[in-house]
């Protein structure tokens, strides 16, 4: 099995909602998140044994707010495990990408699975705190003691058992 078939298998399985852009290369779907409705994107080179996982914010940044929204992603992607926010300084598209090189690796459901849920989860936690820096005039530096501080509190408390379902809904693209 490619790795495209994998990815498209996992996401039948889950009960996504999906297209396939490129055959081979690219599909897409969206997702509705605490935060607001996202497109994804699997970008799969089954010849370098590579699949990324992109995931656009809805909004794009004006370029007056490039430098702020420069420094806030520099400072958040600083302390990220996995994966990292990016903007296109042309157009102010932003984005969160995971990825993962499966080279001499067998590839399963789960790898798949581990690049969207942590991809979803830094997109419900990163897009309002860019929107405050675009909109709200918050400082970088602050937005970020903003996010520590909510990750900081989110570890002092319980975690539900049934996190998934509760954070994550595939929605149709069309």
């Amino acid at each position: 099995m490619t790795l495209f078939d994998l990815v498209v298998e996992t996401l039948k399985t889950d009960d996504w909602s999906f297209n396939i852009v490129e055959p081979g290369e690219t599909i897409a779907f969206g997702i509705t998140l605490d935060s607001g409705q996202f497109r994804c994107y699997f970008c799969v080179d089954d010849e370098n044994d590579c699949i990324q996982l992109v995931t656009v914010m809805p909004a794009a940044a004006p370029a007056e707010k490039f430098a702020p929204l420069c420094e806030f992603i520099c400072r958040a992607n600083y302390g990220l495990p996995l994966g990292g926010l990016a903007i296109d300084l042309t157009d102010g598209e932003m984005q969160y990408k995971t990825s993962i090189s499966l080279h001499d690796v067998p590839a399963n459901m789960n790898m798949i699975r581990n690049l969207m849920y942590p991809n979803f989860t830094m997109v419900d936690l990163y897009f309002p705190a860019l929107m405050k820096i675009v909109y709200g005039d918050v400082d970088p530096e602050t937005m970020m003691a903003i996010i520590d501080q909510q990750l900081e509190d989110e570890d002092d408390e319980d975690e539900d058992d049934d996190f998934l379902n509760d954070h994550f809904s595939p929605h149709d693209l069309n």
